[in-house]
């Protein structure tokens, strides 16, 4: 077991990881859109399917229609398009909560059959910038409600995070007590 620093240190910080997939057969990406994973694998449009994983932005224009090609995809902060006004949109009381792909540039507060896209860090008018980041792809269907281990401090994003599942990987805005969660009642989950 590796034992506390005693005083300070270089940590070393990468910003904007590349990686390179293969892209599905048949599917045109373009500069900037928002890129997930499908089931193979392969570089797919994000989009509001739940079974997408996040992988990052799109580096270049990519037209697979003819096969065998692949495609840089950039993780980090990127700014995306807000949902319009309504039960989807992303509101000021939502920084530093994950939020959902609507398609390859929307993004939503609401998961129900959507994709996690990432963290949302802020809002400039209709634009969200979103953290993209990472996550596993769910190992089993999201319940509704608060799970104890959806605790934020157990968050495994966060500082000081033990175990858990991110925040928002149940119906809803897996927030239960969030103006915009109607999934969640309060048998469904433990109070903080």
């Amino acid at each position: 077991m590796a034992a506390p620093l005693t005083g300070p240190r270089d940590a070393k910080k990468r910003i904007g990881e590349v990686w390179n997939y293969p892209v599905k057969l048949g599917e045109i990406i373009y500069k900037g859109a928002a890129v997930c994973l499908d089931a193979n694998g392969e570089a797919v449009n994000a989009s509001a399917i739940a079974t997408l994983v996040t992988a990052g932005v799109a580096r270049d224009t990519v037209d697979n229609t003819d096969g065998d090609k692949r495609l840089d995809v950039e993780e980090g902060i990127y700014m995306f398009h807000n949902s319009p006004p309504g039960a989807d949109q992303i509101v000021q009381g939502d920084a530093r909560h994950l939020c959902y792909w609507v398609d390859n540039h929307t993004v939503a507060a609401v998961a129900t059959g959507r994709p996690i896209a990432g963290v949302i860090k802020s809002l400039d008018g209709t634009l969200v910038s979103v953290d993209i980041v990472s996550f596993a792809a769910p190992a089993a269907p999201p319940v509704a409600g608060r799970r104890e281990s959806d605790k934020p401090d157990d968050h495994p994003l966060l500082p000081g995070a033990t175990t858990g599942n991110p925040p928002g990987a149940g119906v809803g805005t897996g927030r239960p007590g969030h103006p915009r969660d109607t999934t969640a009642t309060s048998s469904d989950y433990k109070a903080p």
